[in-house]
């Protein structure tokens, strides 16, 4: 006689798989991945009880009853259970959420410096199958091929579009392939990075950026990028499974569509290639005097003071540190507050009658940890009384 199975099932997860058998005579009870307990309902009805109900036992039991179902058999070592079918693979990822913060975010000009680690990337992969449901087993631990997603980066200024920068951004924060999921740096699901820790390289001499001049200079372009768009592509090439949506393609000029796109956009940030510039300052040694630090960035005509940095923090010198020269004793230094567009001052306090000289500020304790801000001279001096090489006031009046 002969038989034919008939049904389907749905296999929705990636990976492989393969259907389970057992030796009969070692395990007769586990279900095996195909069997059939039917077509021996006759002999298997409660009237009748001619076989074990539930059992695969090829065997005779002591009332003289073999099991009433019958399935896959383990043939041994040799052949354990069946042949495995795929690998399967995800038929798409989606993008789930993500966000950039920058380092001073409360102003009309979000920015970061290059080479500080205060950038705050995050964003959520799932991969999908073809019914748009989660594929767990796309997942590093169960030892199935992934494929790991990549960040691009590129600015909107027009002669800066086309040149992906992704390869200066380092510092991300761990992440893997696990239950379908890919998080980085958002276990809260909120859209906003938990830690800002991520750098975007500082070049030691920064060049001019243009889309001819990108595969030459963009290691060392300096920006200014203003408008520096951040995305994530995600590909497997084994599976031939790309990101959903897509809205971006760092290595295009203008905007793309459709099947031009290549990436997810997560959000925008300004980097700057920033420097400190310390600069003299002479005074009667009856006043108090102001030493100017100007905060500045990088463009292709020059340095410029960052009106936008609000946000930068400075360290107050000391007579013991960041202080010296013949007056550092006699006067006390603080900061001139409110900060005001990238302009920050240094006051120190009037020596006093008979105190002519010299007080040094050391820029590398000025700025503190800022140490992305380049110093262009190693310090500032002041000047109290007529000890420069020309005091910058022509008359000084003073009224009581």
């Amino acid at each position: 006689s002969s038989s034919e199975a008939t049904g389907s099932f749905l296999y929705s997860e990636v990976g492989n798989f393969r259907f389970l058998g057992f030796d009969p005579a070692v395990d007769a009870s586990s279900a095996r991945g195909i069997y059939d307990d039917d077509w021996v309902t006759v002999d298997s009805a409660s009237t009748k009880n001619d076989c074990v109900a539930g059992s695969y036992a090829n065997t005779k039991d002591s009332d003289g009853k073999y099991g009433c179902v019958f399935g896959l058999r383990d043939a041994g070592a040799s052949a354990p259970n069946s042949a495995f079918f795929g690998r399967f693979v995800p038929d798409h990822f989606v993008y789930a959420g993500g966000g950039v913060t920058p380092f001073c975010s409360a102003t009309a000009q979000p920015f970061t410096y290059m080479g500080q680690p205060a950038l705050g990337i995050s964003y959520r992969l799932q991969a999908m199958n073809g019914l748009g449901v989660v594929t767990s087993n796309y997942s590093q631990a169960l030892g199935y091929p992934v494929s790991n997603p990549l960040l691009v980066a590129e600015d909107q200024a027009t002669d800066h579009q086309g040149c992906d920068l992704g390869s200066r951004i380092a510092g991300l924060a761990s992440a893997q392939w696990s239950a379908g999921g890919y998080v980085l740096n958002d276990a809260n699901a909120d859209n906003v990075p938990d830690s800002t820790a991520v750098i975007f390289s500082k070049p030691a001499t920064p060049l001019p950026l243009t889309t001819a001049t990108c595969v030459d200079n963009r290691a060392n372009a300096g920006g200014p990028f203003w408008q520096l768009d951040l995305g994530v592509v995600m590909n497997d090439t084994d599976a031939g499974a790309s990101l959903l949506a897509p809205d971006m393609d760092a290595a295009s000029v203008g905007a793309c569509s459709g099947a031009a796109c290549s990436a997810r956009k997560l959000g925008s940030a300004g980097l700057l290639d920033g420097r400190m510039q310390l600069i003299n300052a002479y005074g009667s040694e009856l006043l108090p005097l102001h030493v100017p630090a100007k905060i500045q960035y990088w463009t292709a005509n020059g340095w410029q003071v960052n009106v936008a940095d609000t946000c930068t923090a400075l360290v107050v010198p000391t007579a013991i540190s960041g202080l010296s020269n013949t007056l550092k004793d006699k006067t006390t230094a603080s900061l001139v507050t409110p900060i005001l567009s990238g302009d920050r001052k240094v006051k120190l306090s009037a020596p006093g009658a008979g105190n002519v000289g010299l007080v040094d500020i050391a820029g590398s304790i000025l700025r503190g940890s800022n140490t992305w801000l380049t110093l262009p001279v190693p310090m500032a001096r002041a000047c109290f009384g007529a000890c420069g090489p020309r005091s910058p006031v022509i008359y000084l009046r003073e009224s009581f």
